[in-house]
């Protein structure tokens, strides 16, 4: 068999592997729309843009998603920049991910939140009678990684900052038109790119 017919077959089976896809377009929707490689969407009270995320593969279909975002307040200024990095296997299923990024120049860094795997399954106990037991919540790993990531970010960017620098960063913010919120206003405003990422991958 020669080499150009080995790389055809090569190329040929390849694509008939599984890979991870993932929805440009349908993210652009969760925000509105793209307009020029980037989507605006307020939370948290706050005003925030995300841009086009980057993808790349690897030769096995796990996929790597890149998607960035900064806080807008009226003068154009970005105290907030955010670089969330996700990767997913050929199946389309995230497996980890974590943002990092720069709060009033100051770096920050959640580190990575993994997949959680399923709880072991639990005997049923017989309620005491006249006992009312709540049915426990479904076991959902991609819940629980956007909500591990979410309270690691709020930790990180309050570390980043210390009580001097926050005073600085409120008035600057108060002085450009914007409101004046802690680090949990922020780390919520991410949270719609976070579930954005995670509804958007697949095969």
């Amino acid at each position: 068999m020669t080499s150009l017919r080995i790389a055809l077959l090569s190329l040929g089976l390849a694509s008939l592997l599984p890979a991870a896809s993932y929805d440009v377009e349908g993210m652009g929707r969760d925000f509105n729309g793209w307009n020029r490689g980037k989507a605006g969407y307020v939370a948290a009270g706050w005003t925030f843009e995300v841009e086009k995320p980057e993808l790349s593969s690897d030769p096995d279909g796990n996929l790597t998603v890149r998607a960035s975002l900064h806080q807008l307040l009226p003068r154009g200024t970005r105290p907030y920049v955010a670089e969330l990095r996700a990767l997913a296997s050929s199946g389309g299923i995230i497996y980890s991910i974590r943002i990092s990024g720069t709060l009033n120049g100051r770096s920050f860094e959640t580190g990575e939140v993994t997949r959680p795997s399923a709880p072991e399954p639990v005997m049923p106990v017989e309620p005491a009678e006249g006992e009312k037991v709540e049915p426990s919540a479904p076991f959902d790993p991609d819940q629980q990684m956007i909500d591990e990531l979410v309270s690691r970010l709020q930790s990180a960017l309050s570390r980043s900052v210390d009580s001097k620098q926050k005073v600085k960063y409120d008035l600057s913010a108060w002085l450009a038109g914007g409101r004046v919120e802690d680090s949990s206003g922020l780390a919520e405003g991410t949270r719609p790119v976070v579930r954005s990422v995670f509804r958007r991958t697949g095969r």
